[in-house]
């Protein structure tokens, strides 16, 4: 909208332009959102597609193989699921609609359970896990255990989705 001058209409439009140039910059920035979305879940989906086929078409025919390829396609399932999890809680975060529910929880336990977990979980991978407590025994704080844990889950999938050295 263009109309010159110092009255409201004048500044109502340069308000309406603020507005329509702000609007654009979201629409840019949800585009790019959404393709890198879609690049993530692509990737996952693109081996359920592929492992699948091979158990259609044959190529794993023995019980083994067969076993291999499903257990492939569970996991990339799994991760394909945690990728529409962090959608929803990204939608929430943006929406300021994530629910807390605090509580006291015993610090040293927490993290020494979560370590134990993620060193099980890990260890079939071929992954290396060390953690290393240093807070005092019984130390205890107020906070949300699950949000805790999705925070503590994508610091190690992102530690292993972007540190992961290929084996030659």
């Amino acid at each position: 909208v263009s109309l010159r001058g110092e009255d409201e209409l004048a500044e109502l439009s340069e308000h309406f332009n603020h507005m329509a140039d702000s609007i654009q910059g979201n629409i840019e920035k949800l585009e790019n959102f959404t393709g890198a979305f879609a690049h993530e879940l692509k990737t996952p989906l693109t081996s359920i597609i592929g492992y699948s086929e091979g158990i259609l078409d044959g190529i794993a025919a023995d019980t083994e193989r067969q076993k291999k390829y499903v257990g492939i396609i569970h996991s990339k399932a799994v991760d394909m699921n945690e990728l529409l999890n962090e959608l929803s809680e990204f939608s929430k975060l943006d929406m300021h609609e994530i629910p807390y529910h605090f509580e006291k929880i015993d610090a040293t336990e927490y993290f020494d359970d979560f370590a134990q977990e993620t060193e099980e979980e890990l260890s079939g991978d071929g992954a290396d896990f060390s953690y290393k407590n240093t807070l005092e025994p019984e130390t205890e704080i107020m906070a949300d255990p699950a949000q805790i844990k999705r925070v503590l889950h994508n610091l190690v999938s992102n530690a292993l989705k972007y540190c992961r050295v290929d084996e030659r």
